[in-house]
């Protein structure tokens, strides 16, 4: 069943001895809890030294049973949230020690199947331990997908069929909206055919496992041809399940050899929850952990990173960002060689408190950087009217017209390789 999930609730003994023999004891009865497990509680023991605070510090060869323990199970640490440390021994000033002995790990298909799964610290007055509250999908958490082409699908029927009938038709308006809309009718159509080519590439699996198994309690008397066939084609849906996630993985290096699966499952989850964002700091140094405060947060620092006014208070910070600068590298702006440029909107009073602030750098009403012209308005054309202006120069400096209509093409492309591109 594949709905069907185990959670074990574990309290670890303060002895050594006797808690390595629980590991053991865990380890024997992996066997039975299926693939989708977690395994959740007080296990009395730490496997970083981040983990402990105060008290003497953890070697590392202290932390290496029960970092072997957690390998032999395949098992992994479960997202933490809320305040780090689950224990403390309430004593005061320098004995005082905190560690997190209260973790939970999950197995990889577990966190494959569920991968916004955490774990929050709560809080409890009347024990030295705080309670962890596990999720498997905490609420306003799920984040919108990007589409991301599946190479599988190029070796299914009807994917093409699905693109050209998009592809070939009427949409209005300009080239480019043209273009843009094809592709976003595109996606939408792959999007819908792949949900029917997802179901049926699980059911094709499922169903040859099936006639491998009963065919395998044939033993010698099986069809050996059927069984030859039906090999051939798990193989091709091992591969087939491989390339998926080895395109998800994102990894190139490694190529051909023994299934790697659960090596890409593992990468993805890995990779996951490193893409994730839990919690920010913010400039007043609060923390927030809602979704929706999180959103806020990162879109006024941006509107305020690339919309801020220019004033005096701004012009100071570049200038002791320009002085920074050289007291770390030993490199000074020539501010005699620099100049500065203004957007239309900038008032005169600010531009001339700005150019108080850099007395020696000059003001240009235009300017480029990097061949690229700044403050680009409606008017493109007479913008970038000098690339095509430079251009026509070049060429007409050679003796083009002696040139046949293939010499010409290659001095254009010889000329407009030698200039900046747009």
């Amino acid at each position: 069943n594949e709905s069907y999930r185990r959670v074990i609730f574990v309290h670890m003994s303060i002895d050594k001895p006797t808690r390595e023999c629980q590991w053991r004891e865990l380890e024997n009865r992996k066997s039975g809890w299926g693939d989708r497990w977690c395994a959740i509680g007080d296990w009395n023991d730490v496997a970083k030294v981040e983990d402990k605070k105060g008290g003497r510090q953890r070697s590392q060869a202290s932390l290496m049973g029960f970092q072997s323990f957690i390998a032999n199970l395949g098992m992994t640490e479960v997202h933490r949230k809320g305040y780090t440390f689950t224990w403390g021994n309430n004593r005061v000033a320098e004995g005082f020690v905190e560690e997190a002995l209260d973790v939970g790990y999950a197995s990889l298909v577990w966190l494959q199947d569920y991968p916004l799964t955490q774990t929050t610290t709560m809080f409890k007055s009347s024990s030295d331990h705080h309670m962890l509250l596990l999720e498997d999908e905490p609420p306003n958490q799920q984040a919108k997908r990007r589409f991301q082409f599946d190479k599988r699908w190029l070796s299914r029927e009807g994917v093409k069929d699905v693109i050209q009938a998009t592809w070939e038709g009427q949409i209005g308006g300009t080239p480019m909206f043209s273009l843009k809309e094809k592709v976003k009718k595109t996606r939408v159509a792959l999007l819908n055919w792949s949900k029917y080519f997802r179901a049926n590439e699980k059911q094709h699996r499922e169903n040859l496992t099936l006639q491998l198994k009963e065919m395998r309690e044939a033993e010698g008397q099986r069809n050996w041809e059927e069984w030859d066939r039906l090999q051939k084609e798990m193989d091709e849906a091992n591969k087939s399940e491989e390339l998926f996630w080895q395109q998800k993985a994102r990894v190139e290096w490694l190529r051909e050899g023994e299934q790697n699966t659960h090596f890409y499952h593992a990468w993805v989850t890995q990779r996951r929850r490193t893409n994730s964002i839990s919690r920010l700091i913010t400039e007043q140094q609060r923390i927030c952990e809602s979704k929706e405060e999180i959103e806020k947060h990162v879109e006024c620092y941006y509107a305020n990173l690339f919309t801020s006014e220019a004033d005096k208070y701004q012009a100071q910070v570049l200038l002791s960002i320009l002085s920074r600068y050289h007291n770390f590298s030993g490199q000074k702006v020539n501010t005699t060689k620099s100049s500065i440029f203004f957007s239309k909107n900038t008032n005169a009073a600010t531009q001339r408190e700005a150019c108080a602030i850099f007395p020696r750098i000059q003001v240009q009403k235009s300017s480029r950087y990097l061949g690229m012209p700044l403050g680009i308005g409606k008017l493109k054309k007479e913008v970038f009217s000098f690339v095509t202006e430079a251009v026509r120069k070049r060429v007409i400096s050679w003796k083009n017209k002696f040139l046949f209509a293939a010499g010409k093409e290659v001095l254009i492309k010889s000329v407009l390789n030698a200039l900046p591109l747009f």
